[in-house]
């Protein structure tokens, strides 16, 4: 078994529903003991069985013409469906038991009314029947050539003593076709003045065929003078298969005859189409605390009254369900909720809340008091899993505190609730989410940038150093001073050159005796004299040896020569050389000293950024490059900043467009809501006060985009400056990595709510100007109208007049808990009895554990719940005897 499954379970077993449900009944049908019925009676029992229990219905009533079915009959049906069978009877009414109607149709006409008998009344239906025959006058008429037998007694006759039986008493076929004789019924007779009387004073309720029928009995037709009385639909089946075919919900704790009987006598407790369960709803919770110990407790999808003596509990309910479903506090009673739950849960209590979402998928929220920043959920599949982020319940649902309704007035964060509520939720979510997601691509992307942004400045920087350099070159090239330069630089290496060689040359004259006898100085001549075997080759090589000793001698004097000739002509040319020198040396210094010291400086080291702007092309290619794929990402920013911008415009649009709406519906309440775009900047200023440098950087761009409004589209201006001039833009966004945290953040729209208060020259005053009364009066019905998930509110009644709840607040929670859970605690009888809550829920106290006393619908006065909510709510049955007997005459008299 699943986690949700045991939940249930337990659930079940600990606080089993106890509240007012939807009931399927069937008031008119024919058994076999019917003149009319078609089909085989010997079988009919078991077929009838065996149909209804294949059908949704749970009340049959069997009403044969003029006679009750037979007892055995019911009996067995419901012994053996376990369904509640009810006996009762079409009875032939004369159309001039009315009192005057033979002007309409002709005497001989008759209507059906339809009579049912309460089977727990000490005298059964039989009884009843019979008495009824007894006390009023029945005929037989001839009526199109058939003897019909039927009541001629007046109607009231007739209903006086079926009031004695307690019964059920509904006149049928009503609706507007013209022949009565075919329909069986009287034609447009809900516009009868007598009719209206009866319909008022003695049925029940109405049959009708039609939909397009019940409505002129909404409260709201003058045709039947604003009549509100409850209209049924039912079968009329006269065969098996046809019971249940058309059925009528009444709102019950049980199915039982007294209980049906209540439900008819109050409109709002029928429908005849199936009535809708709220798409989201809370099923029930769990506390494990110190105050609760081990609370269980179902809730209806519908409505919830909780009621109980201060201190009972009642409240305690309401905060763990508001830390269950992680519900936000006003911030100006954060610590005293805090404190309460601490109270309520200790450190470690827990609290569990099986919720239904609107996708239809149950889900099982468990948060603990140790570990408050996370919800644990379960699914029906068996999947687990831990969120933070009470946002991933998919669970929308509004739970207000004592006297936090009067707060929408001064918190923003309340009003962005019912703004989001208003323009729908789940598009503002889906639009949230692209927004964030854009928005978070931005500061990715503004991150990236930063750094390629960098990188591109130090390569532009090198680009141009060297670009001027070469530019400076080309001034000297232009000039013809390089080539000066040249020339002079050469002319300086030619007099050193020529200097260097006489010396050279001189040197060399110097030493020429000592290096042509360096050879003669290692070799003996005297090795070669004396008498050997070799002595033949020792006189060959003295002789050679002499011969070179020659040679080398007189090519040292002939090299002496040349070279004395040669420095001497080197010399001869030195005067002219130096005079020549001085010339170029004066020419270079004219030359430059006409040059700017940057061009000197050029000049002295031209050859060395030579070098170095070498690589200028490429750097001019690499530049080329990098700006290239700066202005597609700053593109893909101005795109991306606009789309946030769009995204978030569209929220606001679609905001306003609700908004006005819902004007539409509240101008009744005398209540006027306004979309404020961009009102909110708590967010700029919480980063302001923590990112200084940031903060200037926004505020500078503030100023240099001033006409746009969102920060986005300023952002959008600022990027668009850069990829224009990629050196001159709004450079100020990289200078810091503060700035990152503003790419993420978005201006936010405001609700300013106004309320009708008869202020002269003002038809809406502001609700912050107004009394906590005042507000409570104005917010509540707009409470009312966000119709997204249960409205859980503490004492509502706050700060409201009992006149106002009895006219305004009673009746719209009466409409939208068809189709929204609601639960409230409250002190207030108007608000608990007037909403028919189909729970009621007493706790009780003791100081320092509670729990629950008494559950249940306040369907009748015999409901377990009625003393317990006469006690708590109205003083007890003394006090609210008392009151009756003062109001005794006005009550009579007023013919309410």
């Amino acid at each position: 078994m699943s986690i949700i499954a045991d939940f249930e379970q337990e659930l079940s077993s600990q606080s089993g529903p106890s509240f007012g449900r939807w009931y399927a009944v069937d008031l008119h049908n024919h058994s076999p003991a019917s003149n009319d019925f078609r089909g085989d009676r010997t079988t009919a029992l078991d077929e009838m069985v065996n149909h209804l229990g294949e059908t949704s219905v749970d009340i049959v009533m069997f009403t044969d013409h003029q006679q009750l079915p037979e007892r055995s009959f019911t009996e067995e049906i419901a012994r053996r469906t376990g369904k509640t069978i009810l006996r009762g009877a079409e009875l032939n009414v004369f159309v001039d038991a009315w009192g005057n109607p033979p002007y309409k149709i002709g005497k001989k006409a008759f209507f059906h009314l339809l009579v049912g008998f309460n089977p727990e009344d000490p005298q059964d239906p039989d009884y009843w029947m019979s008495h009824l025959k007894k006390k009023c006058k029945v005929e037989e008429r001839e009526v199109n050539g058939s003897t019909i037998s039927g009541f001629a007694e007046s109607i009231d006759g007739i209903c006086d003593v079926l009031s004695e039986a307690g019964a059920i008493i509904i006149p049928a076929h009503l609706h507007t076709k013209s022949d009565p004789f075919k329909s069986r019924s009287i034609d447009d007779i809900f516009e009868d003045e007598e009719f209206l009387r009866l319909a008022k004073n003695q049925f029940t309720a109405l049959e009708v065929t039609k939909l397009s029928t019940a409505s002129f009995f909404d409260g709201n037709h003058e045709e039947t003078g604003k009549l509100l009385k409850t209209c049924v639909r039912s079968s009329d089946a006269h065969e098996v298969t046809s019971v249940g075919k058309r059925i009528t919900y009444v709102q019950m704790e049980e199915p039982t005859f007294t209980e049906l009987k209540s439900g008819l006598q109050m409109p709002f407790r029928v429908s005849l189409t199936e009535p809708n369960t709220p798409e989201s709803y809370i099923i029930g919770l769990n506390i494990e605390g110190q105050f609760f110990q081990n609370f269980w407790l179902s809730l209806s999808p519908h409505c919830n009254a909780f009621i109980g003596v201060k201190g009972s509990g009642k409240t305690s309910v309401l905060e763990c369900l508001r830390f269950a479903l992680g519900v936000a506090v006003p911030e100006s009673r954060r610590e005293d909720v805090k404190a309460h739950l601490q109270n309520i849960l200790g450190p470690s209590g827990i609290v569990r809340v099986l919720i239904k979402r609107k996708d239809g998928a149950k889900v099982l929220v468990k948060r603990s008091a140790n570990r408050p920043e996370s919800f644990q959920l379960a699914f029906e599949d068996g999947r687990e899993e831990e969120v933070e982020n009470p946002d991933a319940l998919m669970f929308p649902s509004y739970i207000l505190g004592w006297h936090e309704i009067e707060q929408v007035a001064t918190d923003p964060n309340i009003r962005q609730t019912y703004l989001d509520t208003i323009a729908g939720r789940e598009q503002i979510r889906q639009l949230r989410e692209e927004v964030d997601a854009n928005a978070n691509q931005v500061q990715y992307l503004h991150d990236q940038l930063t750094g390629r942004y960098s990188t591109f400045l130090s390569l532009h920087e090198q680009v141009k150093r060297l670009e001027d350099l070469r530019t400076g070159l080309q001034k000297l090239t232009d000039a013809n001073l390089i080539s000066l330069r040249d020339s002079y630089e050469m002319a300086v290496r030619h007099r050193d050159s020529i200097q260097e060689l006489i010396r050279k040359l001189r040197e060399s004259a110097s030493n020429l005796d000592d290096r042509a006898n360096i050879f003669f100085m290692q070799t003996d001549e005297d090795v070669f004299k004396g008498e050997s075997p070799l002595s033949e080759f020792a006189n060959i090589a003295e002789n050679i040896l002499a011969k070179l000793r020659s040679d080398v001698d007189g090519f040292v004097e002939q090299h002496r020569g040349q070279l004395e000739s040669a420095i001497a002509d080197l010399e001869a040319k030195s005067s002219e050389i130096e005079e020549a020198f001085e010339q170029s040396v004066q020419t270079y210094s004219d030359a430059v000293a006409g040059l700017s010291p940057e061009q000197q400086r050029l000049l002295e080291t031209h050859r060395q950024v030579m070098d170095d702007t070498r690589a200028l092309p490429r750097l001019l290619m690499d530049l080329e490059k990098e700006k290239g794929e700066l202005e597609a990402l700053l593109s893909k920013l101005i795109s991306i900043c606009n789309d946030v911008a769009d995204r978030l415009d569209k929220q606001t649009e679609l905001r306003k467009e609700k908004a006005t709406e819902l004007n539409h519906q509240l101008k009744e309440y005398g209540i006027s809501l306004e979309v404020a775009p961009l009102a909110r900047h708590s967010t700029f200023d919480y980063l302001s006060e923590r990112h200084t440098t940031g903060a200037k950087i926004f505020n500078e761009l503030n100023s240099f985009a001033s006409n746009e409004q969102r920060h986005h589209r300023r952002l959008a201006r600022a990027y668009e400056s850069l990829r224009k001039n990629l050196t001159k833009g709004f450079t100020l966004i990289f200078s810091s990595s503060e700035f990152m945290v503003y790419l993420t953040a978005f201006e936010e729209d405001d609700l300013h709510i106004g309320f009708e208060v008869g202020k002269s020259g003002e038809q809406y005053s502001p609700i912050d100007q107004l009394s906590a009364g005042q507000r409570c009066t104005a917010i509540f019905p707009l409470l009312l109208k966000l119709q997204e998930g249960p409205l859980i509110v503490d004492q509502p009644e706050d700060n409201l007049d009992n006149r106002h709840i009895a006219d305004s607040i009673a009746p719209a929670l009466l409409m939208d808990k068809k189709t929204r859970q609601i639960a409230f605690t409250s002190h207030n009888a108007n608000l608990v009895v007037l909403t028919d809550a189909e729970q009621i829920v007493m706790f009780e106290g003791s100081g320092s554990t509670g729990a629950v006393h008494a559950r249940g619908f306040l369907c009748t006065s015999e409901s377990k719940i009625c003393p317990e909510v006469i006690s708590i709510l109205d003083g007890g049955k003394k006090a609210l005897k008392l009151r009756y007997q003062k109001y005794g005459t006005f009550f009579k008299s007023s013919n309410l």
